[in-house]
């Protein structure tokens, strides 16, 4: 039987992080960064294909190439956020991405039966990305961010009724469905005939398909910097979820990798996960059971 693997389109960043508790750092970040390493931790070959920053030194991606296959990223350009927080943990993007920092080939590929499309700068290149693959049958999975939303909430959309499964929060959710109860937005999400994962905070998360739901809560911990926790959660359970075929499991999977994610800066919390206490968090949600 031939491997699983997928490939995951989005870049590596270089970036300076002000948390809520008024501490900053340099560190790696990126949507891809998130999401390739969580899907990998969990079992899933996966091949980022996108951007490195060129500020991501080589200690950094030899640390990186332990976990992922680099040979789809390309280098030459310096791609760096600088994001602030306050104290609701909301965020403030002094420095964001331009749109034509991210445009991604994907034609050149080998073919994949799975592809994510983490979010990236150009929307009309995330979209292209999706339809590429599900012109070729492809299993493919992504999300969006609030900005985004407000800005094109109509090619959201398409974007929601073009792929298999789709990511965003309980706000973005709020935004994309219009509605202003959560029974209603679950409905609406329902209605779609769409896989839909909707991440709660320290809430944890919930799993939508039709009239099926299902909720795991959070893995209460000390919140260090949540920048990236979205697309760790997604790395997780796409990961999981094509592994096994469980998306209870795969919530679990989510909530504990992007539990890790939280306590550190930028994918430090990724890059530096202890077995003894991942088995631990696999543990204390019954993964096994």
């Amino acid at each position: 039987m031939n491997e699983k693997i997928i490939y995951s389109f989005g870049s590596f960043t270089y970036d300076l992080i002000e948390n809520h508790k008024g501490i900053s750092k340099y560190c790696v970040g990126g949507s891809n960064a998130y999401f390739s390493l969580s899907s990998s931790i969990v079992g899933l070959k996966t091949y980022p294909v996108g951007y490195i920053s060129d500020d991501i030194d080589d200690n950094i991606r030899k640390r990186l190439s332990g976990f992922i296959d680099l040979k789809y990223l390309k280098s030459g350009k310096k791609l760096n956020f600088h994001i602030v927080y306050n104290e609701n943990l909301e965020a403030n993007y002094l420095k964001d991405l331009e749109e034509n920092d991210e445009v991604i080939d994907c034609k050149d590929l080998p073919k994949s039966d799975y592809a994510h499309v983490c979010v990236i700068s150009s929307i009309k290149n995330q979209m292209d990305i999706i339809e590429y693959y599900k012109k070729l049958g492809s299993f493919v999975s992504t999300g969006t961010y609030l900005i985004r939303i407000k800005k094109d909430r109509d090619t959201v959309l398409k974007m929601l009724n073009m792929c298999d499964l789709f990511f965003l929060n309980k706000e973005e959710s709020f935004a994309l469905s219009n509605e202003k109860n959560f029974n209603d937005v679950i409905n609406f999400f329902a209605n779609t005939g769409k896989k839909v994962v909707i991440t709660l905070g320290k809430n944890g998360a919930i799993f939508i398909e039709n009239k099926n739901f299902l909720k795991v809560d959070a893995i209460n911990v000390d919140v260090v910097d949540v920048t990236g926790a979205g697309e760790t959660f997604a790395g997780a359970f796409v990961s999981s979820y094509i592994l096994y075929n469980d998306p209870y499991l795969s919530l679990k999977y989510g909530v504990i990798l992007s539990s890790f994610v939280i306590e550190d800066f930028g994918i430090n919390g990724l890059l530096n996960i202890k077995r003894d206490l991942l088995f631990k968090r696999l543990e204390e949600l019954n993964v096994w059971n």
